[in-house]
């Protein structure tokens, strides 16, 4: 094999460890900030809509906005996590 040919397989193993480590982090990407997303309206709900105080509605603005986020990149990243798995090249 010639340096090129080296060079070509260290990369592809390169790539094949980025993958099994975003296939293993992806519960965790996704779960998270759904849950603290919820916590942040639990919080809302508990703090401020049940006693009336106005201060929290912060922590409904941002739990909506971490669960929206969340799920705008999610959906894409599964998505693609799941045509390539399907490509059986990266194996």
């Amino acid at each position: 094999m010639n340096k090129v040919d080296m060079e070509y397989i260290k990369i592809q193993s390169n790539t094949r460890r980025a993958i099994r480590t975003e296939i293993l982090f992806t519960p965790f990407l996704v779960i998270l900030p759904i849950f603290i997303g919820l916590l942040f309206i639990y919080n809302w709900y508990n703090q401020g809509y049940i006693e009336g105080n106005p201060e929290y509605f912060g922590t409904l603005i941002l739990g909506i906005i971490i669960i929206i986020g969340n799920v705008f990149f999610d959906i894409p990243f599964i998505r693609s996590l799941k045509k390539l798995t399907k490509n059986k090249n990266w194996k």
